[in-house]
């Protein structure tokens, strides 16, 4: 059997692992009627799939391999998802590293801001959390969740420093976007009858 590099002619090897090759790559590999990403964030998801989908491919071809691409697919497609909803708790340290060399790329970056102030509040540092927050709120907008979880975060700061009022103006505010990612609105209005209690510390 012909090595796994065989796949490709030879002048086509040299940049295989640049990512501006990887949609050119899967639309070879990929069984027909199936499209290729074309977003970063799936070219990102799906680039370390190369491998695979050339060996389901070339070596089993047909409905099986079409099967197995649709299964490989299938995990980073979820974690791409997964992706655009807010944060599964991580690393702190590590966490906030990412998000401002983020901010670098992208000073406008919604979504780093959101997870920022998501780590800070966290800490209980609820003044740097709400600046956060409101950058959040003035930043690019990207993913459009950003918004809804930026005032419900905001609302808990305020239930948290005791500022009822406020926190009940955001939890309207985040009533009023009508984006229910995550249980966003149930959450809202569960906090505009239940002011938001912070854990008991032991």
């Amino acid at each position: 059997m012909a090595g796994v590099g065989s796949c490709f002619p030879r002048s086509q090897k040299r940049d295989l692992g640049h990512p501006a090759n990887i949609p050119q790559k899967l639309a070879r590999l990929l069984p027909n009627g199936m499209s290729s990403p074309s977003t970063l964030l799936e070219i990102t998801a799906m680039a370390r799939l190369e491998h695979d989908l050339r060996f389901a491919r070339s070596v089993l071809g047909g409905t099986v391999g079409m099967l197995v691409v649709r299964l490989l697919m299938a995990n980073p497609l979820a974690e791409q998802s997964q992706e655009q909803q807010p944060s599964a708790t991580v690393n702190q340290t590590e966490a906030m590293g990412e998000y401002q060399k983020e901010l670098k790329t992208n000073p406008q970056s919604s979504r780093a801001y959101y997870h920022i102030a998501e780590l800070l509040f966290s800490q209980r540092q609820y003044q740097a959390s709400a600046n956060a927050s409101r950058d959040a709120l003035r930043g690019d907008g990207i993913p459009s969740w950003t918004k809804v979880w930026s005032h419900i975060q905001l609302g808990e700061i305020f239930d948290a420093t005791n500022q009822r009022d406020r926190a009940v103006k955001e939890y309207q505010l985040a009533v009023e976007t009508e984006d229910n990612t995550r249980g966003a609105l149930d959450k809202a209005r569960e906090l505009l009858q239940k002011p938001f209690a912070l854990p008991e510390t032991h």
